[in-house]
């Protein structure tokens, strides 16, 4: 499955995002419903707004899950 996620302007310019996400990878905090949707090796491209349209960046691929319980895993 492929999905789209929208980078904030407020939070990262596209540059700023790129660079850390080199450095540290990427990590984004999902909920639960959203993440049983999730399959391992699903591609979420990365897209922010420029006032009239989307810019798509960059993808990154589902690997992994941190910060949850194995039993809820």
């Amino acid at each position: 499955m492929t999905y789209l996620h929208f980078i904030g302007k407020e939070y990262y310019s596209i540059s700023k995002f790129i660079k850390e996400a080199k450095l540290f990878g990427v990590s984004r905090r999902v909920n639960l419903l959203m993440l049983k949707k999730f399959e391992f090796g699903d591609k979420i491209y990365l897209f922010q707004w420029d006032k009239t349209s989307s810019i798509l960046f960059g993808y990154f691929i589902f690997e992994k899950i941190l910060g949850l319980d194995t039993e809820i895993i």
